[in-house]
């Protein structure tokens, strides 16, 4: 790697590429993160981390809200003088209860005060380090399929739910609306003999023997799956953990009984929710072909949007499509908007 970073400068000898204020703070203080000799695995690395910590900021700021609501609501639950309390033996003991519930509205609304600051300054970290990986000129400094390369790519793309998706609030109900996704000898539950083994797929395509991953994962829905680690901004994150995410909690998948491509999510920090890609998907080895390809970009950021993407393109093309199209991220198709901390870092959404 060429690319080398020290206090103030990354570059490429005989060149050099300024580093911003916002960059070296968030790389210093990424939870007490050590610059290394490799500045593109930093970079991320620091990324990840503020992001954990943006997710874990933002599930306090939640717990923390509805704690000072509850307060405030006890406080405001008391009659307002004294002389209005019917039965009090004594009047001093209403006075200390609503002294101790004053005191408790004023810690509940400090240290929400306190999660909201430093939530922000997360996110602004996020954003410093997003924004100067993006505007990058990776020329001569990292491979098209390198880890800056694919984070420059991931962070492009809006994480958005895209209009051309349909969403069901979980494989139950997305099987309910079309019986032919579920398993025909078990149609609310998962088993081996129905899935495809690597010998039928090996049957219309050697070639894609070993590069399809077919997983036995329990659930509903007869798909064949092609990687359980789909990434998307907002989901990635367990709140829960210390440890920040390296895949998402999204897996991707095809039945070819319906021709369709899905998705769907599984974790124990979100909602579950199926995402339809798209249709239209009768020739098998064409879907495995592409979601064979696709899975080479499961680690990059926002890669559930990528793959949605393609689906939907691919679908609506005749001509098959190449790995090329997928390796330059559909930039012109999926572009980030301006904020790209959007999405990181705790943000709800569907």
């Amino acid at each position: 790697m060429l690319l080398q970073i020290d206090a103030r400068h990354v570059g490429v000898p005989p060149r050099g590429i300024a580093v911003p204020a916002g960059v070296i703070d968030a790389l210093s203080e990424a939870c007490r993160l050590d610059v290394t000799g490799d500045p593109a695995g930093d970079l991320v690395r620091a990324e990840s981390r503020w992001r954990l910590r943006a997710a874990q900021l933002g599930d306090a700021t939640t717990q923390l809200y509805r704690a000072a609501v509850t307060v405030v609501a006890d406080l405001q639950a008391l009659p307002p003088t004294a002389s209005q309390v019917t039965g009090r033996l004594i009047s001093g003991a209403f006075r200390a209860e609503r002294r101790s519930l004053s005191a408790l509205v004023s810690v509940a609304v400090d240290q929400l005060a306190a999660a909201i600051s430093a939530l922000a300054t997360a996110r602004a970290h996020i954003h410093s380090i997003r924004t100067f990986v993006i505007g990058l000129d990776l020329t001569g400094i990292d491979a098209p399929a390198g880890l800056l390369a694919g984070a420059q790519c991931g962070w492009r793309r809006d994480p958005e739910l895209p209009t051309f998706v349909s969403t069901y609030a979980n494989e139950e109900v997305f099987v309910i609306a079309n019986p032919r996704r579920g398993h025909p000898r078990h149609p609310q539950r998962w088993h081996a003999s129905n899935r495809p083994s690597r010998a039928d797929v090996a049957s219309q395509d050697p070639g894609l023997a070993a590069e399809q991953t077919v997983c036995p994962v329990d659930g509903p829905v007869a798909g064949e799956v092609f990687g359980v680690g789909w990434r998307r901004d907002g989901d990635d994150d367990d709140p829960y953990t210390d440890e920040p995410a390296v895949l998402g909690p999204w897996q991707l998948g095809y039945i070819p009984a319906t021709g369709e491509i899905y998705a769907t999510r599984r974790c124990h920090y979100r909602e579950p929710q199926v995402w339809l890609l798209a249709a239209g998907y009768t020739d098998p080895n064409r879907a495995r072909q592409l979601l064979a390809t696709l899975k080479r970009h499961m680690g990059e950021p926002n890669s559930l949007l990528l793959a949605a993407q393609k689906a939907h393109i691919a679908a609506r093309s005749p001509a098959h499509t190449d790995d090329r199209d997928a390796e330059m991220g559909l930039s012109t198709a999926l572009v980030h908007r301006p904020d790209h901390e959007r999405g990181a870092g705790g943000m709800e959404r569907g």
